[in-house]
């Protein structure tokens, strides 16, 4: 414990300061998403720290004394913040009128709604200044970054949930489109137009390079992962090489490494400075980029003023002033990952490449650079490791031997790409060279991502089991690669700990089934998964590419390839079918009900049929209950019984409860119950439900309207949002009971 805090002397108070001002601000912002008194958690934390102080000897209290000072500023600070921005914008919500705004970005077209994000410029007469997101009616908005238009729109609160809202990037507000639609004539911002370069990177990378390739470079130089296809996500994740599309430290260190190779260090450092400011703009300004690039002018700085820079000084002062500039930006998970990173790496990488290096004694250069590679590796996923599981819910175990394929090429790839961008817009011939310099390390960096995501043991989903024996596994590791004659023995403790994970793994997996409601194009997909099995239900009319986005989803997660079995509870199928690029999900057997055309039905094996009635599956039992539109589905889980309308008239669903006794705990719903809130109120009397999901197929919906039925919790899942619950599986469950 002396040890550890011993990295943190007085005399660094900047990393004291940062400490006490990111708790303060991380917890404020967490009380303001979750309506939290941001009193009671001043107090708890001023006790905390107060009751830690008490612990500590008088050499080290001046310093934690700075931190709980910071604590109370960074409170103050939020709550003025709060007051000076967020409870302004949140003043205008439920206001209606004529809005004129600036778009910042392109619009994108949703599969019934359009949405973009937009500056607001006035409401009606009264002139403003802050960002929210806009909800059009036309699925297909042409709308560019810059353009300056008013529209009729109606202003609601937007989500605060910091995993489904915009909170992180301060926007509190949404805005559905009600009325028409009128460009008007405005200058476009200088930074606006800026966001071009990015743009011109995929032009010309598409242009010369293929589609896997092309999509790659324009990720790795500005961030930008949209011309990625599905399966290329989907490598890129499992193989644990994301952070190479995410534009941050590995990237700016990379190019200023070779600045410093090729102009020197007084030359590479103002070479520096413009191809940090570049990186920036074709990177958007995101939190990640912002603070490599800050850490990078303090190390430059230090460097011009003759004094030693200071990694973890460095970090400190980066992340005050990107907090003192957005302070809700301490919820973007980004921005976590980047800082946990580097502090991982400033204070358990040193020691741990010291031992490297008095064990080796300099007579392995290439092993010790191996090894040091690792170190890193390690060194940043022990504080990474614990947000990744939490957020994402899934971990690479390959990421440490990926990484070191692939990471010593990404410095020649950006230069070459950089060039390459620059040759291609204006001397092709130049451009056609540099491609065919790009395509073989582009395609070594695809090849790796692919061969490593398709292991079966590449990755692992999450859990508690797993959260905690990697964190058990991967501490054991530092501790030994931090000794002298423990390097081989952390390499084998890696190991021990990645075959500990997937042990734990399975046995949660044989204990624990999952359950999924997506809301798919308004539709809802209902996702049973147990003992690597996935079973899909759908609850009304599916399309073929919501399918694929909704189920490929917890496919990864859950490590799968394929949907064993999909139910369809309409005659209408799943067309159209998704392009193959945006799929990579199978499904093995599909059951339909008759009248369904064999072209409207995926799977390798198929079955129709007739009138409904009972019916088991790997997880359960069901039941299909006919209706005029369709099917109703029920779902007798262990622990849980869940009922879908799949879009059926309430007059019929009640009928089916009545007639048949229906129960469950979850009732499904889609946006059509609105329309008759008696006979819904009935329906969740009769079945006794303890939650109502309600699928919505638009934005900007009156989300309070299903309360006068039920009195429960009431869950309003968005296009794309998800609910998940864990229940114990039938054994598990049985042995409970007894």
């Amino acid at each position: 414990m002396k040890e550890w805090l011993g990295r943190f002397p007085a005399q660094r108070p900047l990393c004291w300061a940062a400490a006490g001002a990111v708790c303060a601000i991380f917890g404020s912002a967490l009380a303001f998403c979750h309506g939290f008194a941001l009193g009671k958690l001043a107090l708890a934390g001023a006790l905390f720290c107060g009751l830690f102080l008490l612990t500590l000897p008088r050499a080290r209290r001046n310093g934690l004394l700075l931190c709980l000072a910071f604590v109370g500023l960074g409170t103050a600070f939020f709550g003025f913040w709060r007051l000076v921005r967020a409870e302004p914008q949140l003043a205008f919500s439920g206001w209606s009128g004529t809005m004129e705004c600036m778009a910042l970005e392109e619009a994108q077209g949703k599969v019934s709604y359009g949405q973009v994000q937009v500056r607001a410029l006035a409401l009606g007469e009264e002139e403003v200044n802050f960002s929210l997101p806009l909800y059009l009616e036309d699925a297909s908005p042409e709308i560019k970054a810059g353009e300056h238009f008013a529209v009729e729109v109606r202003l609601s609160r937007a989500p605060l949930e910091p995993w489904r809202g915009f909170s992180s990037e301060g926007m509190f507000l949404q805005a559905s489109q009600t009325g028409e639609l009128q460009t008007q004539d405005g200058e476009t911002p200088w930074w606006l137009r800026l966001q071009g370069l990015s743009q011109q990177v995929a032009k010309v990378a598409g242009k010369w390079l293929p589609q896997r390739e092309s999509a790659l470079l324009t990720g790795i130089i500005t961030g930008n992962k949209e011309d990625f296809t599905a399966q290329q996500k989907r490598d890129l994740n499992l193989s644990g090489t994301a952070h190479l599309a995410a534009v941050s430290g590995l990237h700016v260190s990379s190019l200023l490494g070779v600045a410093f190779a090729l102009f020197g260090k007084k030359g590479g450092s103002l070479v520096g400075i413009p191809l940090c400011l570049m990186m920036v703009v074709l990177a958007g300004g995101t939190p990640s980029v912002l603070r490599a690039v800050i850490m990078a002018f303090f190390a430059m700085a230090a460097f011009w003023m003759g004094r030693e820079k200071d990694t973890l000084s460095s970090l400190s002062a980066a992340l005050l002033l990107l907090l003192l500039f957005s302070p809700m930006s301490v919820l973007n998970v980004g921005l976590q990952l980047s800082f946990a990173s580097v502090l991982g790496i400033g204070l358990l990488f040193p020691p741990m490449q010291q031992a490297i290096r008095e064990k080796l004694g300099g007579k392995h250069r290439l092993l010790e650079k191996i090894l040091e590679g690792m170190a890193v590796t390690l060194a940043a996923q022990a504080f990474t490791l614990p947000i990744s599981v939490l957020v994402f819910q899934r971990v690479s175990l390959l990421a440490l031997f990926s990484n070191l394929l692939i990471v010593p090429l990404l410095a020649p790839v950006l230069v070459l790409g950089l060039c390459f961008v620059v040759a291609g817009s204006f001397w092709p011939i130049l451009g056609k060279m540099l491609s065919l310099a790009l395509h073989p390390l582009l395609w070594w960096i695809d090849l790796v991502q692919r061969k490593t995501a398709a292991l079966p043991f590449s990755s692992v989903s999450s859990g508690g089991v797993m959260l905690f024996f990697s964190l058990l596994g991967l501490g054991v590791a530092l501790f030994f690669f931090r000794k002298k004659e423990g390097v081989v023995r952390g390499l084998a403790t890696y190991f021990l700990c990645g075959f500990v994970c997937l042990s734990g793994v399975g046995m949660e997996q044989a204990l624990t089934l999952s359950l999924s409601v997506v809301n798919c194009g308004g539709s809802g997909l209902l996702l049973v998964g147990e003992a690597g099995q996935l079973t899909a239900f759908s609850a009304g009319d599916l399309k073929g590419d919501d399918f694929y986005r909704g189920a490929q989803d917890t496919l990864d997660r859950m490590g799968l390839a394929q949907v064993s079995h999909l139910w369809l509870t309409s005659t209408e199928g799943i067309a159209p079918i998704a392009p193959p690029e945006d799929r990579w999900a199978g499904v093995q057997r599909v059951i339909a009900p008759k009248g369904v055309l064999s072209s409207l039905m995926l799977g390798e094996e198929k079955q129709v049929y007739g009138e409904g009635g009972g019916f088991s599956f790997s997880s359960g039992e069901g039941a299909l209950i006919p209706g005029e539109k369709g099917y109703l589905l029920q779902l007798a889980l262990p622990s849980c019984t869940v009922l879908a309308t799949c879009g059926q008239d309430m007059g019929e669903v009640l009928t089916a409860v009545k007639e048949q006794d229906l129960q469950c705990e979850v009732l499904l719903v889609d946006q059509k119950a609105a329309e008759d809130l008696p006979r819904l109120a009935a329906i969740c009397r009769r079945t006794g439900c303890q939650m109502l999901v309600c699928t919505r197929s638009s934005y900007g919906g009156e989300s309070a309207s299903l309360g006068a039925a039920f009195s429960g919790p009431v869950l309003y899942l968005e296009d794309g949002e998800r609910m998940d619950m864990e229940l114990w599986a039938a054994g598990a469950a049985g042995e409970d009971e007894e």
